[in-house]
């Protein structure tokens, strides 16, 4: 919670937050937030769909991820913004 809270008020870009936070609450790699699009992103089923790259070699597979309602309130805060 301290680590979020110093990254809320001392990030340099707008979207430095939201990726903490969504790598904090989902386990994803850095790689993999930024290959996440708007329609991975599931808000009524409460989930994000991510890509990944590391699991089978040559082989891009996805995992479907639980997100927190404090995930799902801040990316929504982000987006209208």
């Amino acid at each position: 919670v301290e680590l979020l809270e110093h990254v809320r008020t001392n990030a340099s870009q707008p979207w430095v937050y939201p990726a903490v936070c969504f790598a904090a609450h989902t386990g994803a790699r850095r790689s993999e937030i930024f290959r996440v699009r708007m329609h991975d992103i599931d808000f009524d089923g409460e989930t994000v769909l991510i890509h990944e790259k590391k699991r089978k070699r040559g082989k891009r597979t996805t995992r479907r991820v639980a997100m927190s309602p404090f995930l799902i309130d801040t990316l929504k805060a982000w987006l209208e913004d």
